[in-house]
């Protein structure tokens, strides 16, 4: 699956870097959630989740699904004036249009892309608060706050994380925003004179223009394409959000890539070469390896595995079992439901690449 971005009608001056503390508390966010999707980031993590109020860790969890799995649109400039303080950001965010807040909101709770045109789409069609809550009880409490007070949503949304900004994110935006800075000055210094082909396919490794003059290819979990227009393409660095690059493009709103500023790494212990052959051997069926990509993200049931792949059941199942005989995933009961869930750890000490490769 890739990503496909056009570049055949973008001007120069509609590509534009720069930092966004906004995106990057989300980055953080993420990391902070699914601690064992960022075994790089464990010690970092823990460390900042140390530092955090009981209340705010609660409230963390609950507005989780709009950083964890899908990352929120909102969290990304919406304009080209980049570099601003997260203040600015944040207000923005509690003044904006219903319009554009709610169905990228209601994205987000869902988990993927619902085709609402509208806030009045959001509100009357009940269906997708059904399957946020099919998906987790925490996503069907969310969606329903959502839609019975989008204003007070969105500002306590808002006061959550200017609480982050306090406890830790301040710090941690100190510590990092200079480089940041510099990544995003060396890419608008290459775009005075640069190709911008060549420039957008250098930010990330996943990303290749497969012999195209005008189109980037980035390999994703999704398969989507977008052409740069007079909306924009946003190029925003990131730290912590290795390693994951993030393209969103949405309706009406620039084309934003959240480009890694620099490279994580990790150390795995050592496993049996009888151990690392055998997984290696179940990831090498290509089915096994659609699975572990979403398998990775989150706790998955085997009927919701073959609605994304287009696998039958049956066939979930097989290939459930011979990586479970593998040891790379747990399978756990909740109800009437079994969860199934890939072991990141695992898969970093068959290969950092082999884990970058799952769950870009």
């Amino acid at each position: 699956m890739v990503i496909a971005l056009k570049l055949s009608q973008a001007r120069r001056l509609d590509v534009v870097a720069g930092v966004s503390p906004l995106a990057e508390l989300m980055a953080c966010l993420h990391v902070m959630a699914e601690p064992d999707h960022h075994p790089e980031s464990r010690g970092w993590a823990d460390k900042m989740t140390s530092q955090l109020s009981d209340s705010l860790r609660t409230d963390l969890f609950r507005f989780a699904p709009l950083w964890a799995r899908y990352r929120m649109r909102l969290f990304y400039p919406t304009s080209r004036r980049l570099g601003r303080p997260i203040d600015d950001e944040l207000a923005e965010l509690v003044d904006m249009d219903d319009d554009i807040f709610l169905p990228l909101a209601a994205n987000a709770i869902r988990g993927r892309v619902v085709d609402f045109r509208s806030a009045e789409d959001v509100l009357t069609d009940r269906s997708w608060v059904t399957e946020c809550q099919q998906r987790s009880f925490n996503r069907g409490e969310l969606a329903s706050s959502l839609i019975a007070d989008p204003r007070g949503f969105r500002a306590e949304l808002a006061s959550v994380l200017r609480e982050c900004c306090t406890a830790f994110f301040d710090e941690e935006w100190g510590r990092t925003s200079a480089r940041l800075e510099a990544s995003a000055r060396l890419v608008n210094e290459n775009l005075q004179d640069g190709d911008l082909l060549s420039i957008v396919e250098s930010l990330s490794k996943m990303a290749s223009t497969r012999g195209s003059e005008t189109t980037v290819f980035f390999d994703k979990l999704q398969s989507a394409s977008g052409s740069v227009d007079e909306n924009g393409l946003l190029l925003v660095p990131s730290l912590r959000g290795w390693p994951h690059v993030m393209v969103k493009m949405d309706r009406g709103l620039p084309i934003v890539i959240h480009y890694l500023a620099q490279e994580g790494f990790a150390e795995g212990a050592a496993q049996s070469q009888d151990e690392i052959r055998r997984r290696l051997l179940t990831l090498a069926e290509p089915g096994r390896w659609e699975l572990c990509r979403h398998l990775i993200g989150e706790s998955i049931t085997t009927t919701e595995l073959a609605v994304r792949t287009k696998l039958s059941e049956p066939a979930v199942s097989r290939h459930l079992r011979v990586m479970r005989e593998a040891g790379l995933i747990s399978s756990q009961r909740d109800g009437r439901q079994v969860f199934h869930r890939l072991h990141p750890s695992l898969i970093l000490h068959l290969g950092q690449d082999v884990l970058s490769a799952i769950i870009r």
